[in-house]
């Protein structure tokens, strides 16, 4: 899952091998490309631009648009002064597979003509069971994390605090440690500018849940990120049953938590997927 890869942004040869390569990267996919160099997305339409079907370039837009999310940033440092495939070698050990030109590259690059052929180059990268800690759920979100300008958290049952039965006093619940790990990650992306929790108010499962907002702007100011907006959202439960999902949604992308995001240290795992496009858009359509 979050399976990282990098590719020369003069790979492509043509319009099909760049149709190609953005059905296989995407959240969805839980397939991401390392932005190496810096403006990836950039390079790659130049060089598409300078192949010879110039009329096409609406199309390769459109291509190039859908791709740009699962674009994500690396810590290695782009040396102009050196070829892609001469720099690819600094970022060999953080990516699954290298992919440059066909009959150009060799090894460890392989040819994108090859890959593409090839049913069992990528494997599938959709879902993990992940370990139950907050850190976990943080990496896990990273590049949605990272690329959102919105993120929304939607679980009915959370609640930063929480009190012992027959006492008056509040103790910090876990998952207010899952958001503060998720919201450091945000912040390192610098583009994340609103962040909302949707939940049931005043559920007898969930006490304390009326001090949500105030908790989660509480937070904010703990980690000062000081221009993040954020809100938390009373919404009405749907069953009278304790069965319901838990997602983390960006505006292009989403997470389901099958265990929600309360955490344990008793080696337990929570089952994580990546959204399907045609289930993401009516998530979006109700919470964002």
């Amino acid at each position: 899952m979050n399976d990282l890869y990098g590719i020369d942004p003069k790979a492509p040869s043509s319009i099909g091998e760049l149709s190609a390569l953005i059905r296989l990267f995407s959240p969805s996919e839980g397939r991401f490309i390392a932005d190496f160099p810096i403006g990836w997305t950039s390079e790659m339409r130049d060089h598409m631009r300078s192949l010879s079907d110039l009329c096409r370039m609406a199309t390769i837009e459109a291509w190039l648009n859908l791709g740009a999310h699962a674009v994500l940033p690396t810590k290695q440092q782009y040396k102009s002064s050196l070829s892609w495939a001469e720099n690819a070698s600094y970022i060999r050990g953080d990516v699954i597979k290298l992919i440059g030109p066909s009959e150009k590259s060799k090894s460890p690059i392989e040819p994108i003509d090859q890959v593409l052929n090839d049913p069992l180059a990528f494997r599938d990268s959709r879902s993990e069971l992940i370990p139950r800690t907050a850190n976990a759920y943080a990496e896990v979100a990273r590049p949605l994390l990272l690329r959102s300008r919105k993120v929304v958290l939607i679980d009915p049952y959370i609640t930063f605090r929480y009190r012992a039965t027959n006492s008056s006093q509040w103790f910090t619940d876990r998952r207010r440690n899952v958001v503060k790990s998720m919201l450091k990650v945000a912040k390192q992306g610098k583009y994340l500018e609103c962040f909302e929790i949707f939940y049931v108010p005043e559920s007898k499962d969930v006490p304390g849940s009326e001090y949500l907002d105030a908790d989660l702007k509480e937070l904010v100011n703990e980690l000062d990120f000081n221009y993040l907006q954020v809100a938390a959202k009373p919404i009405k439960k749907d069953t009278n049953t304790k069965q319901h999902a838990r997602y983390l949604l960006g505006l292009r992308s989403g997470l389901h938590f099958d265990h929600g995001f309360d955490t344990n240290d008793d080696g337990s795992k929570n089952h994580v997927d990546w959204i399907s496009p045609s289930v993401l858009i009516h998530l979006l359509e109700k919470f964002t």
